[in-house]
C-alpha cells in the first residue's frame, strides 16, 4: 500500500508507553507486542498515541470482531451490520459521556 507514517491508535496507555519505548520487544510474552515490534523494525515510521476507547467505537467494534476471523487481511464492500448504528452516530455527531474518576 505504500504507507511511511503509520500512527497507530490505541486505547490502552500502558501499552502506549510499552510501544513507543525504543527497547525491544522481541521476547515479550504477549504475541501481539511481539508482532507489533517486527512491524516496528520495517522502514516506515511509527507512532503509538492514545485514544479513549469512546472515541474510536468503530476501531473498537473491528477490533473485536477480528477476533473471530480467520483470515489475517479482510476487506468489506460495506460496513459490517453492527458497525452500521456506529458510523450513523458519528454521522450525526452523537456524543458519548464518559465517566471519570476524580
Amino acid at each position: 500500500m505504500g504507507f511511511r507514517k503509520v500512527v497507530v491508535e490505541v486505547d490502552d496507555v500502558a501499552v502506549v508507553q510499552r510501544l513507543n519505548r525504543r527497547k525491544k520487544l522481541a521476547s515479550h510474552p504477549n504475541p501481539v507486542i511481539r508482532k507489533v515490534n517486527e512491524w516496528k523494525r520495517k522502514d516506515w515510521s511509527t507512532r503509538f498515541v492514545q485514544i479513549y476507547r469512546e472515541g474510536n467505537k468503530c476501531a473498537d467494534c473491528l477490533a473485536k470482531k477480528s477476533l473471530n476471523l480467520d483470515d489475517d487481511f479482510v476487506f468489506w464492500d460495506l460496513p459490517p451490520s453492527d458497525l452500521v448504528s456506529i458510523l450513523s452516530d458519528d454521522e450525526i455527531g452523537a456524543t458519548l459521556p464518559r465517566l471519570v474518576c476524580i
